[in-house]
């Protein structure tokens, strides 16, 4: 950002982690775009500390930038009420993901199931993979991939550790490949999103965008996501409820309908051009 002061005529800032020295812009008079990207304060794999620096930086990127961008309708609400200032929703696109297949990817990342539930989300407590995979271990009769970067800390380790012996559950570390990750969540009946922290997450976007049926964590900004046509859950005791019950659901219909809301809002073009009109 202090560089950019001196190179460049407008900051598109993502994120608040650096916005503590968006005050010494009075020296500069920059255009200042400050993309507010959630509630990081909140997650909890933060201390007292960090949380309490990260909610001074959200104030001082809202305080200090001439727009503030938001990714979830939610949050437009948050901005509105907490700083008493408007705000831009700008979401994310998912239609760069390419519907693949191909049984070598699935062979290489050991995933032998004909038929499974997927999820893919960070190794962090406010991800709540601990309630998914309590759900599959008392529902053995289905099969869950999950993708994570496990190894990056205690709670990803410890799930690593205590969930990769059940048969039904499929633990494959992180995919960086955008191929891949496209075949492997191609080729899944479900998608599970157990993201609460998050406004609009990427993830669930692109899941859409592939049209697979949804199955979400539930919180305020998943389900204005996917404008409240999933499937919700707040604890294991409701997904297993939703596993028990699958075969009730109308999976085609519902994959018709996340992909119909992913076309109408989460594309490119849209996106860059609700940017462009900002610039």
């Amino acid at each position: 950002i202090l560089h950019s002061f001196f190179t460049m005529d407008t900051l598109l800032v993502l994120g608040s982690s650096g916005t503590v020295v968006l005050p010494l812009n009075i020296l500069f008079r920059k255009r200042i775009v400050f993309n507010f990207g959630g509630l990081d304060w909140q997650r909890e794999k933060w201390n007292f500390v960090a949380k309490k620096f990260l909610k001074l930086s959200e104030a001082f990127g809202v305080k200090y930038a001439d727009t503030t961008v938001v990714d979830n309708a939610v949050f437009a609400e948050y901005v509105k009420n907490t700083y008493k200032l408007e705000s831009k929703l700008i979401e994310y696109g998912g239609d760069h993901v390419i519907p693949a297949k191909d049984i070598k990817v699935l062979q290489k990342h050991g995933i032998d199931y004909s038929n499974y539930f997927l999820s893919v989300s960070r190794a962090q407590e406010d991800n709540y993979i601990h309630i998914l995979l309590d759900a599959f271990v008392q529902t053995p009769e289905v099969n869950l991939v999950v993708i994570s970067n496990w190894q990056t800390c205690t709670y990803g380790i410890n799930l690593k550790s205590n969930y990769s012996n059940y048969p039904n559950i499929k633990l494959v570390d992180a995919v960086y490949d955008q191929n891949e990750l496209d075949v492997i969540r191609s080729n899944a009946e479900w998608y599970i999103h157990t993201h609460s922290a998050c406004g609009s997450a990427p993830s669930l976007i692109e899941g859409m965008s592939l049209g697979l049926p949804i199955i979400s964590f539930d919180v305020p900004a998943n389900r204005s996501t996917t404008e409240g046509r999933a499937i919700y859950f707040k604890h294991t005791e409701e997904l297993k409820k939703v596993l028990n019950s699958i075969a009730s659901y109308n999976k085609n219909e519902l994959a018709i309908i996340m992909k119909e809301i992913a076309s109408r809002r989460y594309t490119w073009k849209i996106i860059s051009g609700k940017y462009k009109e900002l610039f």
